[in-house]
């Protein structure tokens, strides 16, 4: 295994390309149990924040690099379970985030959409592609559940908690789609919204409300998942929300659920 100072030594060489590809192949696993060991997580994420300072072709194949690898290890394309990467909002900045948008004066042309967008990611644990993809006959606002389709046309239902069917219900009684559009989410042109443009409001809210423009819609579900677990909810429970094949991606968020506790220990115990 290579270490810091050689990855970083690689990521600012010319030939960025050869290079990412032969050092993250090399520095960033081994991986146990769907963890990696914290030294090789230095080493990638120096590589991380170098590379994608870079230009955008450099970025990009950085992520592709990382997805091969990903695959090879794991034979599944959740999103890459690095408990160490794990970005989970406070719930704190979560109400912020999602209680401010339409209220705050940012003179977004559609407030109540993008109000139901994120309370639907967080309040269900939405993939960003699955609430894209939602259709009105996936929505049962009487009943409040919603059906999605996940990875692999994998169908699951999920309940709508009461705040996320207000602000569902909300927009939708001032819906402008195109006449027979079945998108329950659309664009300016009345058309189905798209993955990227979503991810283009998540940054500005985030920018706007939060003063972080590197908010991510699949942070609303890391969230979800880690909330839930912190309060108690059991783990199957949690992976039949979450729609994961396997009960292995989902204790990620265990991981994750103990580190916070460990913080909290050792920022709060006087013999710590």
């Amino acid at each position: 295994m290579i270490g810091n100072d050689e990855c970083l030594t690689a990521s600012k060489s010319g030939n960025n390309m050869e290079m990412c590809m032969h050092h993250i192949l090399s520095c960033s696993f081994p991986i146990i149990h769907e963890e990696i060991y914290p030294c090789s997580t230095r080493c990638f994420n120096n590589c991380r924040c170098n590379f994608l300072s870079d230009n955008h072709h450099t970025s990009k194949i950085f992520w592709v690099t990382i997805k091969y690898v990903y695959k090879l290890n794991f034979r599944n394309d959740e999103g890459v379970p690095f408990a160490y990467w794990a970005n989970i909002k406070e719930c704190k900045n979560i109400c912020i985030f999602v209680d401010n948008i339409g209220k705050a004066d940012l003179k977004r042309p559609f407030p109540q959409r993008d109000r139901a967008i994120f309370e639907l990611l967080y309040g269900c644990g939405l993939r960003v592609s699955e609430l894209v993809g939602l259709s009105l006959d996936d929505v049962d606002l009487d009943e409040r559940w919603l059906r999605v389709l996940g990875k692999g046309s994998k169908e699951r239902m999920s309940p709508i908690g009461q705040n996320a069917l207000v602000a569902l219900k909300s927009y939708l009684a001032n819906r402008h789609a195109l006449s027979g559009e079945k998108a329950v989410f659309v664009n300016y042109k009345g058309t189905r919204i798209s993955s990227r443009a979503v991810h283009h409001l998540a940054k500005f809210y985030g920018s706007m409300l939060l003063d972080d423009s590197s908010v991510h819609p699949h942070e609303f579900r890391h969230s979800f998942a880690t909330h839930l677990l912190n309060a108690g909810a059991d783990l199957r429970a949690i992976q039949e929300l979450l729609g994961h094949s396997s009960l292995s991606t989902t204790q990620i968020y265990t991981k994750v659920a103990i580190e916070d506790l460990e913080r909290v220990y050792q920022k709060s115990h006087p013999k710590a």
